[in-house]
């Protein structure tokens, strides 16, 4: 996988637990 590739899904992850309350996304990502 590149590192393009890489940095934008990271970049997707980021804006999707910005839409979601912080105990919610932390607890997706556990």
């Amino acid at each position: 996988m590149s590192a393009e590739k890489i940095t934008r899904m990271a970049n997707q992850i980021a804006q999707f637990m910005e839409t979601k309350p912080h105990a919610e996304g932390v607890t997706l990502l556990a």
